[in-house]
């Protein structure tokens, strides 16, 4: 399921809580969205995968996420491999990489989004973001999540004097 015209195949249970959420989104209030049924678990905030991420490494978390809603700001590869670890339901994004779709549609996680790139930026706008760069070309969710760390680890060390 793709495209913002799907957003109506989502089943009735949630849609109300997803559109609420997009609405959220757009408003740039939160930048992670998690609905279980049709009440919102968690709303997030935070750059790149980090609120995605917390939630996959904490144990309350990671049982919100299986069979959840993920509604969020963007889903490039990398997000989409915590989606597929954290086995949520289905997703929704306002941006979309053509990377996490094919993901996505590869792992089998339905999905619908508004707006699709050929990639994710990094932050000053001129490249691949890394973290996207670090699971190009890795399938497995296992090994994707190990580059992911690294990755932000290194990216930490940078930015510590």
């Amino acid at each position: 399921m793709r495209g913002i015209e799907d957003a109506a195949a989502l089943s009735q249970k949630g849609q109300g809580a997803v559109e609420e959420a997009r609405a959220e989104i757009r408003k740039g209030e939160y930048t992670c969205i998690l609905i279980k049924g049709d009440q919102v678990v968690y709303r997030g905030e935070g750059r790149g995968v980090a609120p995605i991420r917390r939630l996959y490494e904490d144990t309350n978390g990671k049982k919100m996420l299986q069979g959840s809603i993920l509604v969020d700001k963007i889903i490039g590869k990398a997000a989409a491999v915590l989606l597929v670890l954290g086995q949520v339901a289905r997703a929704h994004a306002q941006t979309i990489s053509g990377e996490a779709v094919r993901y996505l549609e590869k792992q089998g996680i339905p999905f619908t989004f508004e707006k699709q790139v050929d990639y994710i930026q990094n932050r000053d706008g001129d490249g691949l973001c890394p973290i996207e760069q670090s699971v190009l070309g890795i399938d497995d969710p296992a090994q994707a999540y190990q580059a992911i760390t690294e990755t932000i680890d290194q990216l930490m060390k940078k930015q510590t004097p």
